[in-house]
């Protein structure tokens, strides 16, 4: 997708659609059949990914911080037009998800949709189904403006000493509650790494070498502390200490330090798709917003319709049949991208200054991808 300064980066859009084939994926495991969940094995290495792939909203939730340090640059950002921009991008979609939760709740028997919930949920984790999430992005686009100043004034490099303050945060919440998954997991108070470590990367000047070797070190490590998550419990912990567990005080951090090192490798890599599937992945991505708030409610309507007739499947056939699913869904997406979101896309204003240029770091990630 095009922002609203008219920059376009194919590979990101790459990431966003893998993002939402993962959320797509960990909802197909446990919405449709939850029992089937716990009867399955951990993933062999280095399937823990598809396993435990919640993981995907942490890509989401990387990527945002990423791509917006990445537009903004050096520049100045004027913070009333992009708040207007962001309520164009994310509200429309947002209410007619609500209004598909509304049904559910009075056709199908699924959890109540109240004023009280809603606007709650500009607070608290209570939006209906995915949409939370998006209630933790408008909290990172209050900090946006902040961080950035931040970052110029000071370093990048103190980012990741807010990524240390939130790390002390959470831990003194489980030492005070004796748990951190919900705060972890479910709010800005775990996000926030993921969002910095996406700022992070974007704004630090690594070169090609440098880039490649961080994100081969971040990445397998992160393969190798998931497949252990996997095989300790994930994210349900099949031994009960989920809660209790002081792991969820990194899990995000984790998350956010390997996806920003790995989106900030792909972006500037020399890597180029064929121009076909360079497009397909690039036009998922696009439609990835509507993916990721619309499929719960795919996943609501196919339970209610197969509930008691879907057989115990083992990880590998249950994961071939969720991708032929989310295949068979993108033309919903499709519609619902072009109805429900590029009206409003026509209305964005630009909100950066043009007295300044992008640093070199900036403008390198540009020549990644395309800029009109």
């Amino acid at each position: 997708m095009r922002s609203s300064e008219g920059v376009y980066f194919s590979k990101l859009d790459h990431v966003r659609g893998l993002a939402a084939y993962l959320v797509f994926v960990w909802h197909f495991h446990h919405l449709t059949r939850p029992d089937l969940y716990e009867k399955t094995a951990p993933a062999p290495f280095p399937l823990a990914l598809l396993h435990e792939s919640h993981t995907g909203v942490a890509l989401f939730m990387t990527l945002s911080g990423f791509l917006f340090a990445k537009i903004v640059g050096g520049r100045e950002l004027h913070v009333a037009p992009f708040w207007f921009n962001r309520m164009l991008r994310l509200a429309p979609l947002l209410i007619v998800s609500f209004g598909l939760a509304a049904l559910c709740a009075k056709w199908l028997g699924s959890a109540p949709v109240t004023w009280n919930l809603l606007v709650s949920g500009l607070v608290l984790p209570t939006w209906p189904q995915g949409a939370w999430s998006i209630a933790v992005e408008l909290h990172f686009y209050l900090l946006l403006p902040f961080l950035l100043l931040l970052a110029r004034r000071i370093s990048p490099i103190a980012l990741l000493g807010t990524v240390v303050c939130t790390i002390g945060l959470r831990t003194m919440l489980w030492l005070h509650f004796g748990e951190v998954h919900v705060w972890s997991y479910w709010t800005i108070v775990g996000r926030f790494d993921q969002f910095a470590f996406g700022m992070f990367f974007a704004l630090m000047p690594f070169g090609a070498r440098q880039r490649a070797w961080i994100a081969a070190l971040c990445g397998i490590a992160f393969l190798v502390f998931w497949q252990w998550f996997d095989a300790a419990g994930g994210y349900y912990d099949l031994q009960g200490q989920k809660a209790h567990s002081p792991v969820w005080i990194i899990v995000p951090t984790c998350e956010g330090l390997a996806y920003g090192a790995l989106i900030a490798w792909y972006s500037g890599s020399a890597i180029q798709l064929p121009k076909a599937l360079d497009a397909a992945l690039a036009r998922i991505g696009t439609w990835s917003y509507s993916i990721y708030l619309l499929h719960f409610y795919f996943w609501i309507v196919l339970r209610r319709l197969t509930i008691g007739t879907l057989p115990d499947l083992s990880f590998v056939p249950s994961l071939l049949l969720a991708t032929a699913c989310f295949v068979a869904f993108l033309p919903v997406a499709a519609a619902s991208f072009h109805f429900f979101e590029t009206y409003f896309l026509g209305f964005r204003v630009p909100y950066l200054s043009a007295r300044d240029a992008m640093p070199d770091t900036a403008s390198q990630a540009v020549s990644a991808g395309r800029a009109t």
